[in-house]
């Protein structure tokens, strides 16, 4: 069986008086069991946010194995994209082509 370890690193940037960073990282396997089915991971944003960016990487690449990654909110959908991107943001005023500029509410917010 093959295995494809992924992670996928959200840097989070809160709207305080000086802007902070912070980085959350998600990790994990993704086991040929899985071909064809979406996997959620969900992360928690405890305050309001200026900008979110994403970027994952996966092992096997360029080898056949694509993995697209989309984002929701704890409202809406914001956004897919193909495994030709590997990272994406979303601000208040723009965001990467295929992802949803707007307000980036606190709460939990699930990438698959």
């Amino acid at each position: 069986m093959r295995l494809l370890a992924f992670g996928c690193l959200l840097a989070l940037l809160f709207p305080l008086p000086v802007l902070q960073s912070t980085e959350i990282v998600l990790e994990g396997t993704i086991a040929r069991a899985n071909h064809g089915t979406y996997l959620v991971r969900e992360f928690f944003v405890p305050e309001p946010l200026e900008r979110l960016e994403v970027e994952y990487t996966y092992t096997h690449r360029g080898e056949g194995t694509a993995i697209d990654i989309g984002i929701f909110d704890p409202v809406r959908f914001r956004g897919w994209s193909g495994s030709d991107k590997t990272r994406f943001f979303i601000a208040r005023d723009e965001a990467t082509p295929s992802y949803l500029p707007g307000d980036l509410p606190a709460g939990t917010w699930r990438i698959l």
